[in-house]
């Protein structure tokens, strides 16, 4: 059992200094009606969540970040789901390299971006291992992109 706002906070100050060199605006919302004890392994979602947030930063050319956390009970059973939505302003398309990565596409076919890559790979990999959902979306305008992770405990 583990304290899933704690290390999510935990997380976001390990970046504070980060964001900050970079003038990065961090809002950050917490569903407060629902507990957030959860069981599993923490190691694995830092993980997870540090590479979405380096994934993000590599690529943001804004300085917003918008990020919301929601923990939601199943009902008739003893799980709860884990709903982190990020969203930042970058003029990138972050779901091009997503899709790429999705189709099988090497590591040296997506020219300028082997950091964002790497660590988009680390996610899709600890997505997996935790039978997780992940989606990235991207505004048709250049104006910013959306991703959104399930995880169930």
């Amino acid at each position: 059992m583990f304290d899933a706002k704690q290390l999510l906070f935990d997380v976001i100050a390990s970046f504070r200094t980060k964001l900050f060199q970079n003038k990065n605006n961090l809002e950050l919302h917490f569903d407060e009606n629902t507990g957030n004890q959860l069981q599993g392994d923490p190691l694995k979602i830092k993980q997870l969540i540090g590479n979405l947030f380096s994934f993000i930063e590599s690529i943001n050319t804004s300085n917003n970040i918008s990020l919301s956390i929601v923990f939601e009970p199943i009902n008739n059973d003893q799980k709860t789901i884990l709903k982190i939505n990020l969203k930042d302003q970058s003029s990138v398309k972050a779901y091009e390299i997503w899709n790429a990565l999705q189709a099988g596409a090497s590591f040296h076919s997506i020219k300028n971006r082997q950091g964002s890559l790497l660590a988009l790979i680390v996610i899709q990999e600890l997505t997996a291992i935790l039978k997780g959902e992940m989606a990235i979306l991207s505004n048709e305008n250049n104006t910013g992109n959306s991703y959104y992770l399930t995880l169930c405990f």
